[in-house]
């Protein structure tokens, strides 16, 4: 269980001397989340970079517009997490002794790859909307949505990844597509 890595990680970095770094992984204040008992644990198996096969599948799809921001954001939380659940105990521990990603930490390289890759999907998301600055508006605020849904449910992650795409140079630069959705939050405040 993930309960049980972060504990014998936290033990581990203690034996080292790292006591900082240890209570980092304190869990002691982690809420309890109704939705992890249903998630179905799997073993670690081998590197994805191992073998052709073992590589998530690229032509898998989010139909963002068929999908409200709970369901966008239980989604994605459950690749970030299929994501997470491959790492084994020792990769965590290599990768804390490296300080940063290496060929001997794969699952983690494929983890940030994840990241990355969730980042560029907001941005293509919100400019694939060419039609008008409305829509795009409207794509922006449900994606600032699912971000706080993520935050909610305790993938900060994930909810980071939504949000870095969002602050990219590429949309940071559409300028009326933001000014309508400062109208819209005005309506939406007005009518409450």
């Amino acid at each position: 269980m993930l309960t049980d890595r972060l504990n014998k990680f936290q033990d581990q970095l203690q034996q080292d001397g790292k006591e900082s770094m240890a209570d980092l992984l304190s869990l002691d204040d982690m809420p309890e989340l109704p939705w992890f008992s249903s998630v179905p644990q799997t073993p670690a198996g081998p590197p994805s970079g191992s073998h052709p096969l073992n590589k998530p599948s690229r032509k898998q799809s989010i139909a963002f517009d068929n999908m409200t921001a709970e369901e966008l954001s239980d989604t994605l939380l459950a690749i970030d997490l299929k994501y997470f659940r491959r790492i084994p105990f020792q990769e965590f521990h290599l990768y804390a002794l490296a300080v940063g990603p290496t060929d001997h930490t794969p699952h983690i390289t494929d983890l940030i790859n994840f990241f990355n890759g969730l980042s560029r999907w907001v941005q293509s998301v919100v400019l694939r909307q060419k039609a008008s600055a409305t829509r795009r508006a409207k794509t922006i605020i449900k994606l600032i949505t699912t971000a706080s849904e993520l935050v909610h449910l305790g993938s900060l992650n994930t909810a980071l990844a939504v949000v870095g795409g969002l602050q990219s140079t590429a949309i940071r630069r559409l300028s009326v597509t933001w000014s309508e959705i400062a109208k819209q939050k005005i309506e939406v405040e007005s009518s409450q």
